[in-house]
């Protein structure tokens, strides 16, 4: 039993969606989709899709991502982990544990000195030596809570046309935050997705804030939640500011 490049990405989707029936891969033209997806990802040098074979049967797998994390204001070399996977037949035999060593050895070789993931078991993940990062909290609130301001600044519509401007916007406010990771250009995806809207500021021209929404349907058709992506600001805290949308 070994690690070796995944090169059967269909095979890697059935072994993900049987994993994570949350992704709701259930139709073929979904698994397709997800499929050609992570073949294209897995394209790219800074992402490493890696299985775990019992000869030629895909057991389990993983997918690293090699990046910049500010730490203390110091750029240093980071690895992030994500659908760890073990396929059903094959859980409980230790092979979580053998994925999450080899990353971790992987990550020393190439000199990473911090390796990161979001836990699916905390506890699980603790005894194989990671610590627990910040606070994740969620708010929810009506609209009429928001504070009125008389007077409001201008927010434009953002695209794709603005990516370059929107990885300037997010790489500013990166290097000013402790634990923030450099994004690559194709994770400003969003920018394309219909289903997103993406809204930024500008000072003297220049973008200093965006944020990205995407709505879910409530209880009826005139009914939506706001539920915000993105949010990153960099301007002057010490200024009260309000934005309205320009039309």
């Amino acid at each position: 039993m070994g690690f070796q490049k995944v090169e059967d990405f269909t095979a890697f989707t059935n072994l993900s969606r049987r994993c994570y029936p949350g992704m709701k891969l259930n139709t073929r033209e979904e698994q397709e989709r997800y499929a050609e997806h992570r073949r294209k990802m897995a394209q790219k040098n800074d992402i490493h899709t890696l299985g775990l074979y019992e000869k030629e049967q895909l057991v389990g797998g993983y997918i690293a991502y090699d990046h910049v994390m500010n730490v203390y204001d110091e750029q240093v070399q980071a690895g992030g982990i994500g659908t760890v996977a073990v396929d059903l037949p094959y859980k409980k035999q230790g092979h979580a544990k053998r994925i999450i060593q080899h990353f971790i050895s992987e990550a020393r070789d190439k000199g990473q000195i911090i390796a990161h993931l979001y836990p699916f078991q905390p506890s699980f993940y603790k005894r194989m030596g990671f610590g627990v990062g910040p606070r994740l909290s969620t708010y929810h609130f009506h609209p009429s809570q928001l504070p009125s301001y008389s007077e409001v600044e201008k927010v434009e519509v953002l695209n794709m046309d603005h990516q370059d401007e929107v990885q300037a916007c997010y790489d500013t406010w990166a290097k000013e935050n402790h634990g923030a990771t450099a994004i690559p250009p194709y994770g400003f995806a969003f920018l394309e997705k219909e289903e997103l809207h993406t809204f930024g500021v500008r000072e003297q021209g220049r973008l200093t804030g965006y944020v990205t929404l995407e709505f879910k349907e409530g209880d009826h058709f005139l009914q939506n939640d706001v539920l915000v992506k993105n949010f990153f600001l960099h301007v002057d805290k010490s200024l009260p500011r309000a934005y309205s949308l320009s039309t």
